[in-house]
């Protein structure tokens, strides 16, 4: 389903402070107004968030990791629509309450969350942003200048958005709610969405996006190939990975057909870091397709890249060196698809 037509309700601001050396534990400021933003501050707002939707490589349905957890934001968020001001303000400081004890971990930096009630596509909504602390702003100021500068800022403030959409207003069980998540650094070379926001804060499970899990077993594979086996042996293993992803023949993905790729000493590691994390096949997504064709391989310092066919042969280099970087990536995003080999840097040196 295509969102569309937002509608701005109410919102609130509340400052999260993570755990730091100065702060032993993580927590929310109270917050008890609602922002004034504007018809500025709402346009930006609305702007920003209408772009966000519908975002094909960083918009995702996920769904609830735990129905009969009663302390999940699911379950805070529930009293908020249509209740009044004061109920309101107080919904919204649990939610930013339990936002907070999802930033327990010092790499986790401070920030803004913003509480909104709204409606999308004509169905109750309830929206979460979180907006990371960065030199974009330093969580001063008015509420309209905190929205210019998360989302207007050219020192652009990281942010993942969190979407509660009520599809059936004559019922409030789960079955009727569809959850989304918007995660702004998310790109397909990592493994996942900001875990700490999505599971942590909003309990919800990537399990049944096949987009994700698709892009999560492609990386966690190779990264098990990198890690597990030898330099003669790996471009074997991770071109027999790649034809397993790209066959059309096959649409489902199934963690444990891929034991057999690896050597029996190490198929017990394989079984306790991949095949128990993906328990059950899923829907194979073919945009992996475009992802394998088109990576891009770090060079590491022990190592170089063989790009085959390339039109200038073998391509060598440090990650040391910023030059050798460019012209990796300049020859990557030349438009070339290749397929490709890590080698150690002597063996190329005797070619």
């Amino acid at each position: 389903m295509k969102f569309e037509n937002l509608e701005i309700k109410r919102v609130t601001i509340h400052k999260i402070f993570a755990k730091s050396k100065t702060v032993t534990e993580p927590y929310a400021d109270d917050c008890t107004e609602f922002a004034k933003l504007g018809s500025e501050g709402l346009k930006t707002l609305h702007d920003r968030i209408g772009s966000c939707l519908n975002h094909k490589s960083k918009f995702f349905e996920l769904h609830l990791a735990d129905v009969a957890d009663t302390s999940n934001f699911f379950t805070i968020q529930k009293p908020l629509w249509n209740s009044n001001e004061d109920d309101f303000l107080k919904t919204s400081q649990d939610i930013a309450d339990k936002a907070a004890t999802a930033h327990k971990n010092a790499n986790i930096p401070d920030g803004l969350l913003v509480v909104i009630e709204c409606m999308v596509s004509n169905l109750k909504c309830v929206i979460v942003i979180k907006a990371e602390k960065s030199d974009a702003f330093s969580m001063a100021g008015t509420n309209v200048q905190l929205i210019k500068d998360i989302f207007l800022s050219s020192d652009k403030a990281l942010y993942k958005i969190g979407f509660t959409v009520h599809y059936n207003e004559k019922s409030k069980a789960v079955t009727n709610y569809r959850f989304f998540v918007y995660d702004d650094s998310f790109s397909p070379s990592k493994e996942d969405l900001a875990y700490y926001f999505y599971h942590t804060f909003l309990g919800f499970s990537t399990e049944r996006n096949s987009q994700l899990q698709t892009n999560k077993l492609h990386k966690q594979l190779s990264k098990f190939t990198l890690k597990h086996i030898a330099y003669g042996d790996r471009y074997t293993v991770l071109k027999n990975i790649d034809r397993a992803f790209l066959d059309t023949k096959n649409n489902t993905l199934n963690a444990k057909d891929f034991l057999t790729y690896f050597p029996e000493e190490i198929q017990g590691l394989f079984i306790k870091e991949i095949e128990e994390h993906f328990p059950t096949a899923f829907v194979k997504d073919t945009a992996i397709t475009t992802t394998i064709s088109t990576k891009r391989i770090e060079l590491t310092e022990e190592t170089t890249l063989l790009l085959k066919n390339a039109p200038e042969g073998v391509i060598t280099g440090s990650t040391d060196n910023l030059e050798d970087i460019k012209k990796l990536n300049a020859s990557i995003d030349s438009g070339n698809k290749y397929n490709f080999a890590l080698i150690p840097i002597e063996k190329v040196n005797h070619r």
